[in-house]
């Protein structure tokens, strides 16, 4: 494979980077172009064992980001109920943000989402506001550190 070409792959993949700390899916993007990229070099350049590694170290972070509210949650001793409701909250969240904010809108909307979906589930359970807080930051910060690993492994 030429210099260009490995060049060229160098910037998709710090697209996808980028991507993924604006809260788009560039995660999924890399597990696509690395074994492309492995593919198109023979893997002379990255074993296909190493592109394994790498694909699976991508899809541990997508999970870990998935399930980090719902883990926040469970921390705080919430029902199950109310973990189910952080990971619908978190999406709906994400979707909602981006569409009102581009880029950062997405990390806003889903630690909102995550948020309110933990408080008002608790809330209808025990009427305690100050429990439903309680759940609820746990929930978001758990959140945020799911998030903010993700990117670390994308990186």
């Amino acid at each position: 494979m030429s210099a260009v070409w490995a060049f060229l792959i160098a910037v998709l993949l710090l697209f996808c980077i980028l991507a993924t700390a604006a809260g788009l899916p560039g995660n999924y993007a890399m597990m696509a172009i690395l074994p492309l990229f492995g593919w198109l070099t023979d893997f002379s350049w990255l074993s296909s064992r190493e592109t394994a590694w790498l694909v699976g170290a991508l899809l541990t972070g997508e999970v870990i980001e998935a399930l980090a509210g719902m883990l926040g949650a469970s921390r705080a001793r919430a029902s199950r109920r109310t973990k189910w409701w952080t990971l619908g909250g978190g999406i709906l969240g994400g979707i909602i943000g981006s569409a009102i904010i581009p880029v950062i809108g997405s990390l806003a909307g889903l630690l909102a989402g995550v948020f309110l979906a933990a408080f008002i589930s608790v809330w209808q359970e025990r009427r305690d506001s100050r429990r439903a807080r309680e759940v609820a930051w746990s929930a978001a910060v758990a959140q945020l550190i799911g998030t903010v690993t993700k990117l670390v492994i994308a990186v």
